[in-house]
């Protein structure tokens, strides 16, 4: 059995996650520990996540295995019809998986994990496979041996699969507590959060490096948790700038009030609009909240739920946006209009942002 010691411990959303690997493995995470750099925590760990890798090379099936044993442990696994509707994706992870399960320690682990009853949960990632049970709080990552530079030459397929895990595990997590990761953009402005939604090369890290040093929370991925004060934003280590002309950029640190929410779309100009509430659940749905594909139903339910009451407590709109053009005054000025100006909502407004 590997020997197993704590790599990090880091503090998300008010929830602290202790990470656990073999000692060989600590140095090929350091990417990993230095973006959790300003999330350490000392605090009881809620979640706990263990990182395996397979102590021996995994380039051959080992043919005594029942050839259907590891698609049939994943689909065992996998509860959620959305998934089971998409085989290709569960197949193709079977496949990966299957090469893994020629270590003994870790067939063993896989089957154990998946006899219990559809507690655990099973996320495919870049280079490894998680599971977790959310009931317990436990969760573990088998790494594939392949350890791949990126282009830039700095972050490995280990490290990228870890950070990855640790967003899934979270995001799971959250969903069970009124939250989500949100693919998208946090900014603070005079004590209020804005959130900018986008998919992929949607223009949330142009909009992030327009953004005043000290003013984001994250460039990707964004904390959004529901208490007894409203809606609030909190930075989380998913950013897509670091290092290089970055490495001496500052972010936001702190949790700050919802204002509203926004959907980013390019343009030529500086335009912001009305989106009907279905329109709007359909975009945070499929396209922007991490990991929704992979939640159970109780998750995924948790998470429609959570929009839905969002979308009918806070303003929302689509902003058309042109790089390089202050968008500040005509989204001010769109909120302004909406936002009731009795007594009551000023009151909420000051308490939520400080005034």
């Amino acid at each position: 059995m590997q020997e197993i010691r704590e790599v990090l411990r880091c503090s998300l959303g008010e929830v602290t996650l202790a990470v656990s690997a073999p000692p060989e493995l600590h140095q090929e995470l350091n990417i990993l520990q230095s973006r959790f750099k300003d999330f350490r925590s000392d605090e009881l760990p809620r979640l706990r996540l263990t990182i395996f890798k397979p102590t021996i090379e995994t380039t051959k099936r080992n043919e005594t295995q029942d050839k259907d044993s590891v698609s049939n442990l994943i689909f065992k696994m996998v509860r959620s019809d959305a998934l089971q509707n998409h085989k290709e994706h569960l197949l193709s992870a079977a496949r990966r998986l299957d090469l893994l399960l020629s270590d003994p320690a870790i067939i063993d682990m896989v089957r154990i994990l998946a006899s219990q009853e559809g507690k655990s949960s099973f996320v495919p990632l870049k280079a490894g496979f998680l599971f977790a049970d959310l009931s317990r709080g436990e969760a573990t990552l088998i790494l594939e041996q392949a350890c791949q530079r990126d282009y830039s030459g700095n972050a490995t397929s280990s490290d990228i699969t870890v950070l990855n895990a640790v967003m899934a595990l979270f995001t799971m997590y959250l969903a069970e507590r009124r939250g989500v990761i949100a693919h998208g953009v946090g900014v603070s402005r005079e004590g209020c959060g804005y959130l900018f939604l986008a998919p992929s090369e949607g223009g949330k890290t142009t909009l992030s490096m327009q953004s005043p040093a000290g003013s984001v929370l994250a460039d990707d991925a964004v904390i959004i948790l529901k208490n007894q004060k409203g809606y609030h934003l909190y930075p989380t280590p998913f950013r897509q700038r670091l290092g290089g002309d970055m490495a001496s950029w500052v972010w936001h640190q702190d949790a700050v009030p919802l204002r509203a929410l926004f959907f980013l779309k390019k343009g030529t100009g500086t335009k912001v609009e009305t989106v009907s509430r279905p329109q709007a659940l359909g975009f945070m749905l499929n396209s922007l909240t991490h990991f929704f594909l992979w939640m159970n139903q109780q998750q995924a339910k948790a998470v429609f739920d959570f929009w839905r009451k969002l979308s009918l407590e806070l303003t929302i709109g689509l902003m058309e946006w042109q790089k390089g053009t202050n968008f500040w005054p005509k989204l001010i000025e769109f909120l302004n209009e909406r936002e009731k100006p009795d007594e009551k909502e000023e009151k909420r407004l000051e308490l939520a942002c400080g005034v």
